[in-house]
């Protein structure tokens, strides 16, 4: 009895502990793309404490705490590092994902949520709301800006049609020029190659800081329009997900996944 109390408390802890700072890093994610880097690494340092202490007093036979740590930090882990190699997210998501996955490695997280009780692998979890409320926000997007910018969408050669407004809309250069979409991501970039003006789309791109004095010089040179257009992303503040995603995690724990897979099979 003594032993799930404490196992119970920890748990507790862990919530009242991330919920404040997921909320912060997503504001500031949302506002600028930037997190507090203290903030980042005290939220890493306090979930390694939080790992050991919860590996220390939960009574979990070593083969599954070995299952819980490889799919809750080493999956995680793999593919946070390899979405931030292809541009797709900042170093500070990578922190952010391996941070839950050790303060959540073990399923004795249920206990202190409204599901109670589960199995799957709580980050797995997270990590799945949150990436169907990313999802769900790209269809929306690119439905607005087909609708709303269906002429620049044709212009758009091949696939570009269809990947270009998932993930961007197109914006005026002046105004990308003056700092209008400080924090936004270009999906085109611009070269001149032998007096000849080189345009060239891309999805998966970092943040491009020399683009806006490329720009810049092009349109002072007379190559580029400055009313002409940009197609630029805001990126995928991926906090706030996690942030939406830990929420109903809190609500849902695992059940909807586990009622679907039975459904499936049986």
């Amino acid at each position: 009895m003594e032993l799930t109390v404490s196992i119970e408390f920890i748990e507790y802890v862990k919530l009242l502990v991330t919920f404040p700072i997921l909320l912060v890093l997503s504001i500031q994610d949302y506002k600028s793309r930037e997190l507090d880097a203290r903030l980042v690494y005290i939220y890493l340092v306090v979930s390694i404490v939080m790992f050991v202490l919860t590996s220390v007093f939960s009574d979990l036979v070593l083969t599954l705490k070995l299952f819980y740590v490889f799919f809750s930090i080493g999956v995680v882990g793999i593919v946070f590092y390899t979405l931030y190699r292809l541009g797709l997210i900042g170093d500070g998501d990578v922190f952010v994902a391996v941070s839950l996955g050790l303060m959540y490695t073990y399923p004795t997280t249920y206990s202190a949520t409204l599901a109670s009780r589960g199995i799957l692998p709580p980050p797995i979890m997270i990590i799945l709301y949150s990436t169907l409320g990313a999802i769900l926000l790209i269809i929306v997007n690119s439905i607005y800006v087909v609708l709303t910018s269906y002429k620049f969408v044709q212009d758009l050669p091949g696939v570009y049609r269809i990947l270009l407004p998932l993930f961007g809309k197109p914006v005026k250069i002046s105004d990308y020029i003056q700092g209008k979409y400080k924090h936004y991501i270009p999906l085109q970039s611009f070269e001149l190659v032998g007096g000849n003006l080189v345009v060239k789309y891309r999805v998966l791109t970092g943040i491009d800081y020399d683009i806006r004095s490329t720009l810049k010089q092009l349109v002072e040179e007379k190559f580029i329009d400055p009313e002409g257009y940009i197609w630029v992303s805001p990126g995928l503040p991926f906090i706030v997900y996690f942030f939406a995603g830990f929420i109903l995690f809190l609500i849902l724990g695992d059940k909807p996944l586990l009622t679907l897979f039975f459904k499936v099979l049986f």
